[in-house]
């Protein structure tokens, strides 16, 4: 899996997460049950 995190900023109010777009895909193309087994394994990280 692709690093999914950009970025945590942490304030006293709060904290804000940014997700990085491919890591999304790429997360999303891993766990599908019809994505082929080589993209499931992660190798092209």
């Amino acid at each position: 899996m692709k690093l999914l995190v950009e970025r945590v900023e942490v304030y006293p109010e709060g904290l804000e997460v940014r997700l990085r777009g491919d890591g999304l895909r790429s997360l999303v193309a891993e766990v599908r049950p019809d994505a082929p087994e080589e993209q499931r394994k992660g190798e092209d990280e």
